[in-house]
């Protein structure tokens, strides 16, 4: 992707020169852009071994979670981001807020591209964003909730079914942990999952098993409860439960028989 500053425009280009670092995936019917955008720290943190990375992925509609997730989890982190055709234009303006106003907090991460192979990245000539509009004051929310209407009629984005196992596998080849966790666009780790799971990693016992898989447990709260009270570890956890604030993930869409 290159950006360019012109009379205050931003710009987004799908260069021959990105074309040409993509590399097929899935028999030939999806490309990955590897590392399209990588964190400051990126390649010190992938260096120093870190015990646990994070892998997620997403299209543009989800794309606000990625804050939510800057904020709870300071660890690696990989994303795969689904760009068919004129998404890539989109997804772009998001990454460049992201850049602008989030590029602390996501020092340690790598963002790559997939798209299929007959629907690659489209700029869009009838978009145009002047810097200025894209604020820091501006929400992650409010802004991806501005750009999905910005789809033309003819996008492809909504024909085209998410291919979840590609971008997984997309998201795991890009993060070098010894263990990783995979979550959906939208999971977030608790407040102190970091610290608890890294000590959990490095018992001599952990370490001592070469092929081992531990399960997560995972619970939704209600869409819209601020990110800074959400449960926080086990015991407001519990609480949430009691209240009725929280249960297990699916729980709803599918109970026990």
């Amino acid at each position: 992707m290159d950006w360019q500053a012109s009379q205050d425009i931003i710009e987004v280009a799908w260069s021959p020169a990105s074309a040409s670092r993509t590399h097929f995936v899935f028999n030939r019917q999806y490309e990955a852009a590897m590392f399209h955008w990588a964190g400051a720290n990126w390649s010190q943190a992938a260096a120093a071994n870190e015990s646990l990375g994070i892998v997620t992925m997403m299209g543009l509609d989800k794309l606000d979670h990625l804050v939510g997730l800057s904020q709870q989890w300071p660890g690696l982190v990989s994303v795969s981001v689904f760009v068919p055709g004129s998404d890539f234009h989109l997804v772009s303006v998001f990454l460049y807020y992201l850049e602008l106003c989030h590029s602390p907090a996501l020092a340690n991460w790598s963002i790559h591209l997939v798209f299929p192979s007959e629907h690659p990245p489209k700029t869009m000539s009838q978009v145009v964003f002047p810097r200025t509009s894209i604020s820091c004051l501006h929400s992650p929310s409010d802004l991806v909730g501005s750009l999905v209407p910005l789809r033309p009629p003819s996008n492809i984005a909504s024909a085209i079914p998410f291919p979840q196992n590609v971008m997984r596998n997309v998201a795991k080849s890009g993060c070098p942990s010894p263990f990783i966790t995979v979550l959906d666009g939208d999971m977030l780790p608790y407040a102190e999952f970091y610290g608890d799971v890294q000590s959990f990693l490095k018992r001599p016992t952990i370490q001592a098993c070469a092929k081992c898989v531990y399960i997560l447990p995972v619970f939704e709260v209600p869409s819209g409860w601020p990110l800074l009270e959400q449960p926080k570890n086990k015991t407001d956890l519990i609480e949430a439960i009691t209240q009725g604030n929280a249960h297990p993930f699916y729980f709803e869409v599918l109970p026990k028989a």
